[in-house]
Formats: structure tokens, sequence, C-alpha cells
């Protein structure tokens, strides 16, 4: 449930005009939107891994949650930058994507210090 509420709050960030958003720089070098694309989907990644991890409905979610979660993600990703070619102030971009999976990197990275290593490989 937390991860459909996070894919809410991504696809609404995600196409709103980009006018909305800050356009500055931290440490003059790492624009305000690439950070917030880490943030964003560092978030959705713990969430939805920690959501395919704790459920117990269908084991294959559960066994393979560190797969369906990279899949998953990129492929909500992916799509979000591809709607973005049919809005009038948002595009696609590149380093959009790089953001993106450094985000899901540092997602998996908090989740494996928060549970550890067996959880996360099991």
């Amino acid at each position: 449930m937390l991860t459909i509420l996070w894919c809410a709050v991504v696809i609404l960030a995600s196409l709103c005009p980009g006018s909305e958003f800050p356009s500055y720089n931290y440490f003059g070098v790492i624009p305000i939107d690439k950070l917030m694309h880490v943030v964003i989907y560092a978030v959705l990644t713990l969430v939805s891994f920690t959501g395919f991890k704790k459920q117990h409905t269908y084991s294959r979610f559960d066994i393979n949650s560190l797969v369906f979660t990279i899949v998953f993600v990129s492929v909500f990703h992916i799509g979000m930058e591809i709607s973005q070619l049919f809005t009038s102030e948002r595009s696609f971009e590149w380093m959009d994507i790089l953001a993106n999976y450094t985000g899901v990197g540092i997602g998996l990275g908090i989740f494996r210090m928060a549970y550890g290593k067996d959880l996360f490989f099991t």
C-alpha cells in the first residue's frame, strides 16, 4: 500500500511543470532536480523492496524480491521519463535515468544496512 501511495506522489511530481521546482545547485555542482530524483527513487526502492520482502501472500515475490524490486522500479521510472515526452513543460533526460538508478542503489543499500545481509539476499 505504501508503495502505491509513493508511486502516486512520484507520478504527480514527475508530471507537474518543471517551473514548480527550484532550480539551484548543491555545492555548485549537483542540480536540485537530480538530487530530488535520487531521493524519490531511493524511497520508492526502499518501500518496494520492503513490501516485496514482508508480504507473505506470494512466496515468489518474497524469494525474488531483489529482482522484482529492480524490475518494477526500472519499468516505473523509465515509463515516467517516457511519459514526460507527452507533456509541454517536461522532457526525457538520460541524466534523470542515471539519477534514478543512483537512487535505486542507495535505497537497496539502506535496506541492506537496516535489515542485514541475510534478509537482503534471501
